[in-house]
């Protein structure tokens, strides 16, 4: 399962500035993105949940217009599911804590993976009843999906042009824009890290499901006219991400099918057999699915 958080909290922290200089840039020329300090183990204690959360990205910068001194906050949230209303209050709680800690200013920025909205803007939270508003909470937000892919797939900064591929385009273009991407990051002066999680981006996300068949024939085709030359690694890489996509899923498939047929023959299985269930390797998946008879008890299912 791809770790979407740990994938675009790394990407943004190599092109913080750029992601300012290309989605934000009325805020660019604010900060100094030459002395930047990340903040890695910035948490956030979560009482319903009895654990602490991880912020995904805080780093303290510079201010261009103070004395040298004056820093900022800034905060990226990543957020990967479909909706924006979890992410709300929490935005708000997280910039509160932040607020308090380092007695300076904080930006806070949601960046969505799936959700679009208005591609870039303001999301607001508030809290109050009746004619008392308590709470106004802004929060920029950047929502790729509601982004034009041809405007920044072009554009100067190939950072953009790699993101371009979560962004909007026309369903049947996704597999070539996806090559012209992978084109872009191979012939721009990157950094091997950098260049390897751009090309990650492009692999990960550029191709729906059903489209990696064709993308992977583009891209050989490409290979073969001379049109691109692929790093050896890079299209190792290529491969096997698609094959273990296919397994992952194919692993997901068997754990519900197990699941079911021992339901069926059991009935309401306890959390212990879902868990050992759930820690079975593929082939192990596929031999108890085929003969699932072999079961004679539950108790002899958890001990094996």
């Amino acid at each position: 399962m791809i770790d979407h958080d740990q994938r675009f909290k790394t990407i943004l922290s190599l092109f913080l500035g750029e992601f300012f200089e290309v989605f934000l840039p009325d805020l660019y020329e604010d900060f100094d993105f030459t002395h930047v300090e990340f903040l890695t183990n910035e948490s956030f204690p979560d009482p319903t949940e009895g654990e602490r959360l991880i912020l995904d990205l805080v780093a303290k910068i510079r201010l261009r217009d103070g004395s040298g001194d004056e820093i900022a906050i800034i905060h990226v949230e990543i957020e990967s599911k479909d909706s924006v209303v979890p992410l709300r209050s929490r935005m708000w709680k997280y910039w509160a804590t932040l607020r308090i800690r380092y007695d300076c200013e904080v930006i806070p920025i949601a960046f969505f993976i799936h959700v679009g909205n208005d591609g870039i803007g303001v999301d607001v939270y508030e809290e109050g009843r009746g004619a008392v508003q308590t709470l106004t909470f802004r929060c920029r937000y950047v929502g790729l999906p509601g982004l034009n892919a041809s405007d920044y797939r072009d554009g100067p900064s190939v950072f953009a042009a790699a993101l371009s591929v979560l962004m909007r385009q026309p369903r049947a273009e996704r597999p070539a824009n996806t090559i012209a991407v992978v084109q872009r990051v191979l012939q721009s002066p990157l950094t091997e890290e950098q260049r390897h999680l751009l090309l990650g981006c492009a692999i990960a996300y550029g191709p729906d499901d059903d489209q990696r068949q064709e993308t992977d024939r583009l891209i050989q085709q490409a290979v073969r006219e001379k049109q691109m030359t692929l790093p050896v690694d890079f299209y190792t890489e290529w491969k096997d991400f698609f094959r273990e996509q296919g397994r992952q899923e194919g692993r997901e498939a068997l754990i519900e099918v197990l699941t079911s047929q021992l339901s069926q023959r059991f009935g309401s299985l306890p959390p212990s057999v879902r868990e050992r269930i759930s820690k079975m390797s593929f082939e192990e998946l596929k031999t108890r699915v085929v003969n699932p008879t072999t079961i004679d008890s539950l108790d002899e299912f958890e001990r094996e």
